[in-house]
């Protein structure tokens, strides 16, 4: 799967064996598109203490030009136009899509909503490489903009909180980050695209959300209408308004809770300050804006893409200035380009190295739904966890592929991992898959917090039905909704490159934990 090397280099890694990893990112917005692929160095750190494989380094290699996202008449995403930006990026990197090792495609905005944009992002994703995913959900694509704006580096040199605002062609995320975990996302469907303009200020194309924003200003912002260059600056201002409501330090108006793509955001913490009357205001915190629209906002932007970007940017940076000291706006380490970098650069997790897999057949999977199944760790017995098991396979689709997640103590006895192998085993034993056909037969994926994989694997395989295939693996960072895809080993390691995928948001629910 991928190149294995010993590595030359002291310090970091203490002549460990590191594994070279080519991905990529793409990303498919409501404004524009663009692709980046990364070199990533997967190995060990000098430390006794320490020993689970890591990503050591990573360094973008190739960034594609920005382009508009092609639409087809009906709005519809061009589909053989963004295959062949992709196609030519590839050759303009001089890399063979059977060099790209790992990465993501996604879909963000509005042009998630286009009828073909899943079909266009699983497409591209099986062009695109090995172990390379569709994603989508707010959820995970504010986590990714945090990441590769450099707001998650920036909040471990920071004693307080550190929020990535990330403001593309048609939504905002909100994420709030603290020394290094992701406390909470939300997201908002404002944007600079909601509403398309031809050089004139025709409307060539709204979105219901920004008609909604334009309505609520008396304003006919339909496809054909022209806007005048104040009608402009109110669309603008509004929408700034809008995201400052949404940052929290304005209480949000009825039309922001209407636009809300999530539940509504978590209160920013306060102080209280003691004037007469006492009031509270906002800790400090650190703010970075990301996305096409921070590129106008920090005055940085080329190019004019034909929508409100820049007059929003401007308005955005008036609005801050109002409402926040000078110092705590931070200009990010990247700004359009954020989310993709972080989707090339931030999904792949490695295992620990105790993986056990049953045959050899197990691997590769994709698109693995994890379901998370509650134990009583201070009192194990295999009763206890086969009803937890089968009590979480109730909720798993039964003809698909599902990874049980049971966390678990650092410390573990062989009585305690005995009891769990043949709970496991017995509540799977209870639920069996309803089609049991030579494609589709009994086959599990065991995930534990800590290094306990290969042994309880070896105990778990004496209690499994007969035939069964099952993956166990451990000390990766996942939970409940999430969705996994799992590689194969590198030539001559025994960790899996994984990547988690946090799908959420498709039915209106907010996951509150950390990233992937």
């Amino acid at each position: 799967m991928s190149e294995a090397k010993e590595s030359a280099q002291a310090g970091d890694t203490g002549g460990a064996f590191e594994t070279h990893f080519k991905s990529v990112g793409i990303d498919v917005g409501s404004s524009t598109t663009h692709l980046t692929i990364s070199r990533l160095v997967v190995g060990r750190r000098d430390s006794h203490f320490h020993r689970k494989p890591e990503v050591l380094e990573r360094v973008a290699i190739y960034r594609s030009p920005v382009i508009f996202t092609p639409f087809v008449d009906g709005g519809i995403i061009d589909h053989d136009a963004i295959l062949a930006f992709v196609q030519r990026s590839y050759r303009e990197a001089g890399i063979a899509v059977g060099d790209i090792n790992t990465g993501a495609v996604i879909c963000t905005g509005e042009a998630a909503r286009r009828q073909n944009a899943k079909a266009i992002t699983e497409a591209l994703a099986k062009d695109s490489g090995k172990f390379v995913c569709a994603t989508a959900g707010h959820h995970f694509e504010a986590i990714l903009a945090a990441h590769g704006s450099g707001s998650v580096d920036l909040s471990h040199h920071f004693d307080g909180v550190t929020i990535n605002l990330d403001i593309g062609g048609g939504t905002t995320k909100r994420t709030v980050i603290r020394d290094g975990v992701i406390e909470d996302t939300a997201a908002i469907n404002i944007g600079a695209r909601l509403i398309a303009l031809a050089d004139d200020g025709t409307v060539t194309r709204t979105e219901p959300a920004g008609q909604a924003i334009a309505q609520s200003l008396g304003i006919d912002a339909r496809a054909g209408e022209r806007l005048d260059i104040d009608q402009q600056h109110k669309l603008a201002s509004t929408m700034a308004r809008l995201i400052v409501e949404f940052l929290g330090v304005e209480r949000m108006s009825a039309l922001a809770q209407r636009l809300l793509l999530s539940d509504p955001p978590a209160p920013l913490p306060d102080r209280l300050i003691l004037t007469s009357p006492p009031r509270c205001v906002p800790k400090p915190f650190r703010l970075v804006c990301s996305g096409g629209v921070a590129e106008f906002l920090y005055e940085r932007a080329e190019i004019d893409p034909g929508d409100l970007g820049p007059l929003l940017g401007r308005a955005l940076r008036q609005e801050l200035r109002q409402h926040l000291p000078e110092d705590w706006v931070v200009i990010p380490r990247e700004g359009i380009r954020a989310t993709v970098i972080g989707a090339c650069q931030f999904t792949l997790q490695a295992s620990g190295e105790t993986v056990y897999a049953s045959h050899d057949g197990v691997l590769p999977v994709s698109n693995v739904p994890v379901l998370s199944v509650s134990i009583d760790w201070n009192h194990v017995t295999a009763e206890d966890v086969a009803a937890a098991t089968a009590k979480a396979l109730e909720a798993a689709d039964q003809n698909s592929l599902c990874a049980l997640h049971y966390g678990g103590p650092k410390q573990f006895g062989y009585g305690r991992l005995s009891h769990l192998a043949r709970g496991i085993a017995e509540g799977c034993r209870r639920h069996p898959p309803q089609d049991v056909s030579d494609g589709n037969r009994d086959r599990r994926v065991f995930v534990f917090s800590h290094n306990i994989a290969n042994t309880l694997g070896r105990e778990l395989r004496q209690h499994m039905p007969e035939g069964s295939l099952f993956l166990c693996l451990d000390e990766v960072d996942v939970g409940n909704l999430d969705y996994l895809d799992i590689g194969l080993p590198p030539p001559g390691e025994s960790y899996l490159p994984v990547v988690v995928k946090s799908l959420v948001f498709q039915s209106g629910g907010q996951k509150k934990r950390g990233g992937s």
